[in-house]
């Protein structure tokens, strides 16, 4: 769980001055981190007075692409009715499955949604990406 936590707090630091909603996505047990989102919660709730955050109510598959995109599209069809704009919802890929940040940069590819990744070793930058992808049958005229 420290682990987490202080990856969850590098990928926020950037945002704190803007940040309204936290959204939290846990894997389920034996070893998933779904039973630690309210411990999570409650931590960040001390660095971040003010900022709501929401853990997802049910664990997600973190092995599981379209489980994890659906969740994904969910969260922002709510940060979109709450009155977020898309270009104002970031993705954090952040977390050591593949899949999973695999799911969450492509959910980005076809809305003004941006992903970011923070480095788990040092110097522990944070890189925001905001990738555009068009179909290269698209690009044929």
């Amino acid at each position: 769980m420290e682990l987490a936590t202080t990856v969850a707090l590098r990928a926020i630091v950037p945002h704190t001055s803007a940040l309204q909603r936290l959204h939290l996505i846990g894997s389920p047990d034996p070893r998933g981190s779904f039973a630690q989102l309210d411990l999570c919660k409650a931590i960040l709730e001390q660095y971040l007075p003010g900022v709501r955050i929401l853990p997802v109510g049910e664990p997600i598959d973190f092995e599981n692409f379209n489980t994890l995109v659906q969740c994904m599209r969910r969260i922002i069809k709510e940060e979109k009715q709450y009155g977020i704009k898309e270009q104002d919802i970031i993705i954090d890929v952040t977390g050591g499955f593949k899949m999973a940040s695999i799911a969450g940069a492509s959910i980005t590819f076809s809305s003004q949604v941006t992903f970011q990744y923070v480095q788990t070793q040092p110097p522990n930058d944070v890189y925001a990406y905001d990738v555009i992808y068009q179909s290269p049958f698209a690009l044929e005229e």
